[in-house]
C-alpha cells in the first residue's frame, strides 16, 4: 500500500452459500460449528431443513413474501354480490357479501 487514507477490508471474501441442488446464495452462510445461518449482516437462526432456511432469509432480507408459496387463490363474484351502502360522510360505497347475493327488499 501507498500509505493513503483509504482503507480496504482485509481478509477472503465470504463465499456464497451453495445449496445442494447447486444454486448460489449471496448472503447466507451455514456455521460449521454450531449448524445456525448466518445473513451477511449478522443475523442468525436455527433451522434444521435447508429448503426451509432458504425460504426464511429469503423472507428475512426481504426477496419474498410470507407466504408467497401459498397457492393463489382467485375471488369471483357478481353483481348481485355487491349491496349499496352509505359511509359516514354520507356518500355512496359498495360493499361485497361473500357467499350470497344482496337482495334488497
Amino acid at each position: 500500500m501507498d500509505g493513503s487514507s483509504e482503507s480496504k477490508k482485509r481478509g477472503r471474501k465470504p463465499k456464497p452459500y451453495v445449496a445442494s441442488d447447486g444454486t448460489h446464495i449471496n448472503g447466507l452462510r451455514r456455521r460449521p460449528s454450531d449448524g445456525r445461518w448466518e445473513l451477511a449482516d449478522g443475523r442468525t437462526f436455527v433451522e434444521p431443513d435447508e429448503g426451509k432456511a432458504i425460504a426464511r432469509f429469503e423472507v428475512m432480507m426481504g426477496k419474498r413474501l410470507l407466504g408467497d408459496d401459498e397457492p393463489v387463490v382467485t375471488l369471483v363474484f357478481s353483481a348481485d354480490d355487491i349491496k349499496p351502502i352509505s359511509r359516514l360522510d354520507g356518500t355512496p360505497h359498495r360493499e361485497v357479501i361473500a357467499g350470497r347475493g344482496y337482495h334488497p327488499a
